[in-house]
């Protein structure tokens, strides 16, 4: 992979912001899932 000049600093200041959308995101999806989970098969 070929970085492009700046890419990097790019990448680092966008990251925490990223990782902290992306685990508010999981959560969320965790939680739907298993409200899904547990009116779709609740013999599990």
């Amino acid at each position: 992979m070929q970085m492009i000049d700046g890419e990097p600093d790019t990448l680092r200041d966008v990251s925490p912001v990223r990782g902290g959308t992306f685990g508010n995101l999981s959560q969320e999806c965790n939680k739907a899932l298993d409200v899904y989970s547990t009116h779709m098969f609740p013999k599990f």
